[in-house]
């Protein structure tokens, strides 16, 4: 329990990286948000990122973060009361090395999927 810390894996390995602790308190990761085009009408999401719940998709959300991989990323798809779709990462190069890097699921702590949560999905294979 603490403090989360991640580290580099070795090259062999199988995820490349390791959760040492899940962080009990949330990561807050604060977007700005436009409305049309690329004005910044200075509105905010707040994520609030529970490495506890989802160390492997915490970890890699907080890297494509960190990386700034989602500066510039559209909300593409919208079904009304069910999913808003977004993250279709900008660089064609990123993209292609993240589909080949998946991470794995999570183990299920037996938390509801409720409306207003993030989640990465599959890419249906």
């Amino acid at each position: 329990e603490g403090e989360v810390h991640f580290i580099e894996a070795p090259a062999d390995a199988k995820e490349r990286f390791a959760v040492l602790n899940a962080r009990e308190e949330d990561i807050i990761v604060r977007c700005s948000t436009t409305a049309k085009g690329r004005k910044n009408l200075e509105r905010w999401v707040d994520f609030h990122v529970r490495p506890k719940w989802a160390p492997r998709g915490a970890a890699r959300f907080l890297s494509l973060v960190r990386n700034k991989h989602y500066n510039g990323v559209a909300i593409h798809r919208v079904v009304k009361n069910d999913l808003t779709s977004f993250g279709i990462l900008a660089n064609p190069k990123t993209r292609i090395e993240l589909s080949s890097l998946p991470i794995e699921d999570d183990r299920n702590i037996g938390i509801p999927f409720v409306p207003g949560m993030l989640s990465f999905t599959g890419s249906g294979k």
